[in-house]
């Protein structure tokens, strides 16, 4: 992670105690491709759970629209501003598999 910057790099291959990678999945914790399936093989992430934290991983459902993904996101935001003794490095949520553009139009 570049610390002064507060992003994390492309591809994140490991992590240290007390950080959390922020990934994109499935609502149903189905963790068949992407950041998900890495984060599930890597770092802890359980099968079944599509959104919030298992292992080192913060899950966000993003397969169900934006509307919805909205709703996550501000869950998230409450939990993480309350988890001081954590660091959340946030991965191209919904860039992937959801089909989302980085950007919004």
């Amino acid at each position: 992670m570049t610390e002064a910057a507060g992003t994390a790099p492309d591809m994140i291959t490991e992590l240290r105690p007390g950080q959390i990678i922020v990934i994109g999945s499935n609502a149903d914790g189905l963790h068949i491709g992407g950041a998900a399936r890495y984060a599930y093989q890597n770092f802890g992430l359980r099968w079944g759970i599509g959104e919030g934290l298992s292992g080192q991983v913060s899950a966000l459902p993003t397969m169900d629209g934006l509307a919805s993904l909205r709703i996550a996101v501000r869950r998230f935001i409450v939990y993480a501003e309350l988890s001081h003794d954590l660091t959340f490095l946030l991965t191209k949520v919904g860039c992937g598999i959801a089909g989302y553009p980085e950007t919004p139009s």
